[in-house]
């Protein structure tokens, strides 16, 4: 999502635990995702919603005042998200440029034509652009 523009938070908070993954254009409409936690059938959804836009932004406050990562910039919040997942940032941006030149269809194959790679490729550019070393 950060390769997209889209800053990202990640909070400890239990409260938001149950909250669906969305992205939300402020005051305009919300793009709702729910695979996450999906027992059986992703559900994507579009609101237009005020009380749910309201609602959504009200999560994205309260995570952003609580996040484990917030930063300023895109890269320092990746570099945060890495330390709290327990990742050696040297060796991620390191295997991100090497699934960049090799490419991850390398380790996958989706089994559905209506699923592709090119995320997880975008990701690991974006992830190796900001190697040090």
């Amino acid at each position: 999502m950060e390769s997209l523009g889209i800053t990202t938070w990640i909070t400890e908070n239990p409260d938001l635990a149950e909250t669906a993954g969305f992205v939300l254009l402020p005051r305009q409409r919300a793009s709702i995702a729910s695979w996450v936690r999906a027992e059986a059938v992703s559900k994507l959804g579009l609101t237009t919603r005020p009380a749910d836009l309201h609602t959504f932004a009200d999560a994205i406050g309260h995570a952003a005042a609580h996040s484990v990562t917030s930063a300023g910039l895109a890269r320092d919040r990746l570099i945060a998200t890495a330390d709290y997942l327990g990742l050696d940032w040297s060796w991620l941006t390191r295997r991100c440029h090497q699934l960049t030149l090799a490419g991850t269809r390398t380790l996958a194959r989706p089994r559905s034509r209506l699923l592709g790679l090119e995320g997880p490729d975008a990701a690991c550019r974006f992830v190796a652009s900001h190697r040090t070393t």
